[in-house]
């Protein structure tokens, strides 16, 4: 039985909002055809609801009321016992059960996006891949998707102080005038800042590190390789460099003409597949999102972030080691840059050799930083070596790690600061605390996080504060 809903009209405010996001978004009466779909109204405001109701049944959806005869089911529900007050829990397994973005979301993009992106609860994520009515040839996966156009909360000004009170797109309105800008800030730049700037390129090098290099007078990425390679130069008063960034940075050195290469968005989905099919045979079960600049919409990427995890607890201990091992062994991880583990991790005292111009703040989660290469296939050659960040978090701070993981680096920053100053909160990508008594938070969804923290949630590709 199909469920018919008519635009708001109580409220003269709320008319003029949803006509105003009704008209940003076009219409196309083939998006949802043949689709059946079941939208659960609880914790969703009137006039939210009242929009996903239009634009599922002007894009050609069949609402009804009966969850079993839906295909999808939509929900802001992310807790299992909660959503089994709704509907029942085998019921649920069989269908492709989704937040209300994934309703919004497709009709912006134009496209019906893959369910599994929106789950709605986690563990029935991969029940709704499964599910996910894919016969449609426009289904397409949110990580296909080059241009995402969220919708920017109403909430968030430019001229907010914080950058996670700021909407940061990757192009801006004023694009064009700051292309421009950069150009003539290049020109006044000064000799050692566009060496300190070319050292940094360097994976492992930080700004830290190349302010060393340059005072020990290094001054170009030559005198970098006898630095690192010969040691040409030093005294035996100079501070030694440790062993492991030693290593790092001479695998960054040596392999710089191909790890500068840009990847385009659909190497880095492929990078994702091939390990979490050898994830899957070391540890199955585990749940992953790839972050950083791939998930803030960048087109290209210099290296690849993902975040793992397993909702068995402990399951994810010692993962690094084992994936890495099995990576190495299939001759797919030709380098490993840096790993740590549970035990050994320390927030205050990050690796040397794991510096990272781009993520200044070193958390306390296990990770792997390795140079990967796709396999040869009947298609196309050996790939190029690219840097991999792979990190496991535990499935209880795995929403903190994605926000914590995804940047950019002033959000980050600013997301600290936040919380510290505003809300008496510790923020990393290990965790939450509050500061007065440690207590610990554990937040089941990202938009739980900017809950959490007094903030509104922010899409991902609104977080590129750094451009």
């Amino acid at each position: 039985m199909s469920s018919k809903r008519s635009p708001p009209s109580s409220d003269s405010s709320c008319d003029s909002d949803y006509e105003d996001k009704r008209r940003r978004i076009d219409i196309d009466s083939k998006l949802f055809s043949g689709l059946s779909i079941h939208i659960i109204q609880a914790k969703i405001e009137a006039t939210e609801l009242d929009l996903l109701f239009s634009l599922a049944e002007s894009n050609g959806a069949e609402l009804v009321t009966n969850n079993e005869q839906a295909e999808v089911i939509v929900t802001a529900i992310s807790m299992r016992r909660r959503l089994e007050r709704h509907i029942k829990w085998e019921i649920a397994k069989e269908k492709a059960v989704v937040t209300p973005a994934w309703i919004t979301q497709s009709v912006a993009n134009k496209r019906r996006l893959a369910c599994g992106d929106y789950a709605a609860v986690c563990s029935l994520e991969e029940c709704t891949k499964e599910n996910c009515p894919d016969h449609s040839p426009k289904w397409q996966s949110a990580r296909e998707s080059s241009s995402p156009v969220p919708t920017t909360p109403r909430n968030l000004s430019y001229l907010a102080r914080f950058a996670v009170q700021r909407a940061s797109p990757l192009i801006c309105p004023n694009q064009g005038l700051l292309e421009q800008l950069a150009v003539i800030h290049r020109i006044s730049n000064t000799p050692r800042y566009q060496t300190l700037k070319e050292f940094t390129r360097i994976h492992g090098i930080g700004p830290h590190t190349a302010r060393k290099l340059y005072a020990t007078g290094c001054r170009t990425v030559d005198d970098l390789d006898r630095y690192y390679g010969a040691e040409l130069g030093r005294t035996e008063e100079d501070e030694p460099v440790p062993e492991d960034e030693i290593s790092g940075i001479r695998v960054a050195l040596e392999l710089r003409d191909k790890l500068c290469v840009p990847m385009p968005r659909g190497e880095v989905e492929e990078i994702d597949r091939v390990i979490a099919q050898e994830l899957e045979e070391v540890e199955p079960g585990c749940l992953r999102t790839i972050v950083g600049g791939y998930r803030r919409g960048k087109e290209m990427s210099n290296d690849v972030d993902i975040v793992y995890t397993h909702p068995k607890k402990g399951r994810e201990r010692n993962l690094s080691r084992r994936l890495v091992d099995r990576l190495r062994s299939l001759g797919l991880a030709t380098h490993v840059l840096h790993i740590t583990s549970f035990r050994s991790a320390n927030p205050n005292h990050a690796p040397a050799g794991a510096a990272r111009p781009d993520r200044p703040h070193w958390d306390t989660l296990d990770k792997a930083l390795i140079i990967f290469r796709l396999p040869a296939t009947e298609n196309s050659p050996k790939g190029l070596h690219r840097r991999v960040d792979l990190i496991f978090a535990p499935f209880e701070t795995y929403w903190t790690a994605v926000v914590g993981w995804t940047g950019s680096t002033l959000f980050e920053r600013d997301l600290r600061l936040w919380a510290k100053q505003k809300m008496g909160m510790k923020f990393d990508s290990s965790g939450i605390t509050r500061r007065r008594d440690t207590k610990q938070f554990f937040p089941r969804t990202e938009a739980a996080v900017f809950e959490l923290l007094g903030l509104e949630y922010i899409d991902p590709t609104l977080r590129n504060a750094d451009i």
